[in-house]
């Protein structure tokens, strides 16, 4: 059997309504033509997601793709139909149907229980091309457009940076709590322990930080 290691996204890059009305075998019939007119040994993706959701199988799985340059071995390639005029950074849902994307996950899923938690990819990050018109790990990993406040490293980031301007402040506020000590002794006895308090929040974003980082690689995340 052949091994496994990742699991490629791609698209037909054509419009939404090319071979309207015909299945989704018909289609990847269709594509099979246009790789055997450039001299391949048929269609080069192992499957086909249609519109409505339907797969369709291409390349046998036990042997190794036409969709990758340089990454066909031991790689699956998935092939979307549609994603004409899309770009790299776009989100999936502009170019493809619910129907479409859930119909993704779940041959995924299935793959991956199969041949194990491999790579979840998209041909973007290995050509310079848009295919398939989205980020594929930010879409594996269920996340939508990343937005300042959604970033758990920007997060972590703010964490350190309210720290360390808090143990900033505590210091300079400490000097003139000195001045009116008899009234606000309280204020002045908790001073070292408030810039504790920060450099606690310091040192708990620069951890998180460090995890979310690791967290991603392990998981694929870019």
């Amino acid at each position: 059997m052949r091994k496994i290691t990742e699991i490629i996204i791609h698209c037909s890059a054509t419009a939404p309504g090319w071979m309207a009305g015909l299945s989704v075998e018909e289609q990847a019939a269709e594509i099979d033509r246009w790789h055997k007119a450039q001299g391949w040994a048929g269609i080069g993706y192992h499957y086909v997601v249609g519109r409505d959701g339907t797969v369709a199988t291409g390349r046998d799985i036990e042997r190794d793709g036409a969709h990758v340059q340089g990454r066909n071995a031991g790689t699956i390639g998935v092939c979307l139909i549609g994603g004409r005029g899309s770009s790299a950074t776009d989100q999936p849902e502009q170019h493809y149907t619910p129907e479409q994307l859930a119909a993704l996950r779940d041959l995924v899923d299935s793959l991956r229980t199969r041949f194990g938690n491999v790579p979840v990819s998209g041909h973007n990050q290995f050509a310079a091309k848009a295919c398939p018109g989205f980020s594929v790990p930010r879409w594996w990993a269920g996340k939508g457009e990343r937005k300042i406040t959604e970033s758990r490293t920007i997060a972590g980031q703010v964490a350190v940076t309210a720290g360390t301007v808090g143990a900033t402040a505590v210091d300079l506020l400490s000097k003139d709590l000195q001045t009116a000590q008899a009234t606000l002794q309280p204020l002045v006895d908790m001073a070292p322990i408030l810039k504790w308090a920060f450099i606690a929040v310091v040192l708990a974003g620069v951890a998180r930080t460090i995890w979310v980082r690791l967290d991603d690689w392990r998981n694929g995340r870019r």
